[in-house]
């Protein structure tokens, strides 16, 4: 097995392009990575070690965050996407719960929905989410 070891990858032809070969398939390696990533707190009460209004301490690509109302929270982005035509997923620390990206979401301010999935009302919970492509 080889082993690369280096600080920074550019692509010879075009500094944003590395490319990966799996099998027959190459694709762009800056495609499959994660450009932003959170982890918050919106409830009144510590939930597994985070403080109420809490983030994570690891959050990429973050700047802030707005705690808007019960079960929404918007996350502005440091560096916006190029377009909404971003690829989300999304996570929460509570069973038979949602955690939705909102469709008025912007290129730099993603809105997140908490829901209760039997209610179908809104809820503060910890949720958690990270988003793959372009950065503008």
């Amino acid at each position: 097995m080889s082993e690369i070891i280096t600080d920074k990858l550019t692509g010879k032809a075009s500094a944003g392009n590395v490319t990966i070969t799996d099998g027959s398939v190459t694709f762009k390696l800056q495609d499959g990575v994660a450009k932003f990533a959170y982890g918050y707190n919106q409830q009144s009460g510590t939930r597994f070690g985070y403080s109420a209004g809490a983030s994570s301490s690891y959050n990429l690509n973050v700047s802030s965050f707005t705690d808007s109302s019960t079960g929404r929270l918007f996350v502005n982005a440091t560096n916006a996407f190029a377009t909404t035509q971003y690829i989300p997923a999304t996570d929460i620390m509570a069973g038979n719960n949602t955690n939705n990206i909102d469709s008025l979401s912007t290129a730099s301010i993603l809105k997140f929905t908490t829901k209760d999935a039997d209610s179908n009302t809104d809820l503060d919970e910890l949720s958690f989410a990270h988003v793959i492509g372009d950065l503008a």
